[in-house]
């Protein structure tokens, strides 16, 4: 059984939160902050209220000036809270997640969004689906969302490259330094078709994606510890663990299919 965190995350201004067992994200949680925020702003909108130019309290947050959300909006937009209901009765909205289903070749559209109760409760998305819901909510979060994606990305990336220098120490110890330069080319092919299911040069650039890339830094940390416990103890039981985890991860799912 996975055990999941929920880690919060900063995109721009707002915090949210995501679930380490499946990385779905809490549009509940971002949509209320999003829905306070802009009750907040309507209250110190400064011709709203000659009053509140003489409040000692609201005046830094005045001489601040608008939020750069709510520039370029319309006056409608500008101070529009949210429903929920009102992005999934969106037929655009419906037809995307139609596609997230067929692109990942999903089943159940409860692996797209779900409902849940209790402490963490809310509406949990998947992570393409809560980007589209978070630019719904306002354009002008369009460069935060993928700001906050690609920072996430490159953080992986450069994680996966700091874990295969970890890794390349790890099996130098069951690895004699004559034959290294070998065993990492094998290593480094078997842990490309685990993770991509596929070899070739800069294939780890083509999927730039945070999930392949954070799934190839976890499998990276994995086998390091396996070799530093002395779980593997030889080149040998290395490249069988890889071979059983490719196994377990792409054969199976054919024979289930």
């Amino acid at each position: 059984m996975t055990t999941n965190v929920n880690m919060i995350r900063k995109m721009g201004d707002f915090e949210v939160t995501q679930r380490t067992k499946d990385g779905m994200f809490n549009a509940t949680a971002l949509l209320k902050q999003w829905n306070e925020f802009v009750k907040t702003q309507r209250s110190l909108k400064p011709h709203n209220s000659g009053e509140l130019e003489n409040d000692a309290e609201n005046q830094e947050v005045l001489n601040r000036g608008i939020s750069p959300y709510l520039k370029n909006s319309s006056e409608n937009q500008l101070f529009a809270q949210k429903e929920l209901n009102d992005f999934f009765y969106n037929n655009t909205t419906k037809d995307f997640i139609k596609t997230i289903m067929q692109k990942e070749n999903l089943t159940d559209v409860k692996e797209v969004y779900r409902a849940h109760k209790g402490k963490y409760g809310g509406t949990w998305m998947h992570p393409m689906l809560f980007i589209d819901f978070a630019m719904w909510l306002n354009p002008s979060f369009k460069y935060d969302v993928l700001k906050f994606v690609y920072d996430e990305m490159i953080k992986y990336r450069n994680f996966a490259g700091d874990t295969y220098k970890e890794l390349a120490s790890s099996i130098g110890r069951v690895v004699p330094k004559s034959l290294m330069i070998t065993a990492m080319k094998n290593v480094a092919q078997a842990l490309n078709y685990i993770v991509f299911n596929e070899h070739k040069h800069g294939v780890r650039n083509d999927y730039g994606t945070e999930d392949k890339q954070h799934e190839l830094y976890e499998l990276q940390r994995k086998v390091a510890a396996l070799i530093e416990e002395g779980f593997i103890k030889s080149f040998e039981q290395l490249m069988n663990y890889l071979r059983e985890t490719y196994k377990r991860k792409h054969l199976q799912k054919v024979f289930v299919s």
